[in-house]
């Protein structure tokens, strides 16, 4: 006999199901006044196979998702021939730019195309203002003064020149 709460739970396959759709703990003992230790505890008895269908579903539903746009990228280049085979300027522009806009949404998706945002923080207002400031309040001390010029001259490649020098 299971000595696990849940597992003996009238409504454990419910418990089950929600806890493999990534209900929180919490929520689901919340819902069926149960302890919150009695559900983590029991995780640990949930079939792996339940897990492993919903990595499998989810595998799906990306194939799916896939599949589609895929077949979006054929209707776009069969509208880009048809286009073309009329001579049709403005057609053909929106065939290609939904082609390429298709390209670009599969790349994404298959992890092709990366879409990292570069900030180059040495141009930027707020840096110019903190570095004004560091060096001002080095005046009074040039030997320091000097040695952070130098540090961040290191750091720049000589591409920003810091104001207020070495002097």
């Amino acid at each position: 006999m299971p000595s696990c709460a849940i597992c003996i739970h009238p409504k454990h396959f419910s418990i089950d199901k929600l806890l493999v759709e990534g209900q929180s703990e919490r929520t689901v003992a919340h819902q069926f006044s149960v302890s919150r230790d009695s559900i983590h505890r029991h995780k640990k008895h949930i079939d792996l196979k339940l897990l492993k269908a919903r990595d499998l579903n989810e595998m799906l539903e990306a194939d799916n998702l896939l599949g589609q746009i895929k077949h979006l990228q054929r209707e776009a280049y069969d509208n880009l021939e048809l286009a073309k085979g009329e001579r049709d300027v403005k057609s053909i522009s929106m065939a290609l730019r939904e082609a390429r806009g298709n390209l670009e949404l599969l790349a994404r998706l298959l992890g092709k195309l990366q879409e990292t945002k570069v900030v180059n923080v040495l141009i930027s207002p707020e840096w110019l203002s903190i570095k004004v400031q560091i060096l001002g309040a080095l005046e009074a001390f040039p030997e320091a003064k000097e040695a952070i010029v130098e540090a961040l001259q290191t750091h720049t490649d000589g591409e920003d020149e810091l104001e207020g020098g070495t002097n």
